[in-house]
C-alpha cells in the first residue's frame, strides 16, 4: 500500500500495486487495485485492459468482457489490443 500512499491520486500507485499482486498470482488482490484505479481513471486503456484480463483469469466472464471491450475503444497499444481480442474470443 506504500505505492498508493506515495503516488496518491496518480494513476501509477494502483497500477504498480496491481501489477505486483498479479505477478505473485494474487489475482483477487490485483483486481481490487485495478478496479480502484479504473474507477478513478475510467478512460485509461491500461486499467480497463488489466482489469478485464484479471477478471478473465478469475473466471468473471461478464466483467472481463465489459472492461476488455471498453479497453478496445480507448488508446490501447497494439500488443494489448491483440491480447484483449484473443481473451474475448476465448470467453
Amino acid at each position: 500500500m506504500a505505492a498508493v500512499r506515495y503516488f496518491g491520486n496518480d494513476r501509477r500507485g494502483y497500477l504498480l500495486l496491481g501489477n505486483i499482486y498479479s505477478a505473485q498470482g494474487k489475482y483477487k488482490l490485483a483486481r481490487v487495485q485495478y478496479y480502484t484505479g479504473q474507477k478513478l481513471f475510467s478512460e485509461d486503456a491500461e486499467y480497463n485492459f488489466l482489469l478485464g484480463k484479471t477478471c478473465a483469469l478469475l473466471k468473471e466472464k461478464d466483467e472481463a468482457r465489459t472492461f476488455l471491450k471498453k479497453a478496445l475503444t480507448l488508446d490501447l497499444p497494439e500488443a494489448q489490443k491483440k491480447e484483449a481480442e484473443e481473451i474475448l474470443a476465448r470467453l
